[in-house]
């Protein structure tokens, strides 16, 4: 198996940003990626648009379909 990307995450623009780009370059659609991960694509569409940040639970399951690992970081 590969090794999974870290990222720090200070902001939430970050967190959907790094959500955008990541699904853009391994290629899927948000249709796609709602489906591996078993919510809706309103919800990645909401989350890549800045509209809505999710529940810890929902960036686990996005980060581990997306082969990513994420550590929170406080803002100051």
């Amino acid at each position: 198996m590969g090794k999974k990307a870290s990222y720090a995450i200070s902001s939430d623009a970050e967190f959907c940003r790094m959500i955008y780009e990541t699904r853009k370059r391994k290629g899927l659609t948000q249709e796609a990626l709602a489906k591996l991960c078993g919510i809706d694509q309103a919800n990645i569409s909401r989350i890549e648009n800045h509209g809505r940040i999710p529940s810890f639970n929902t960036m686990h399951r996005i980060a581990s379909v997306l082969g990513l690992n994420f550590t929170l970081v406080e803002g100051e």
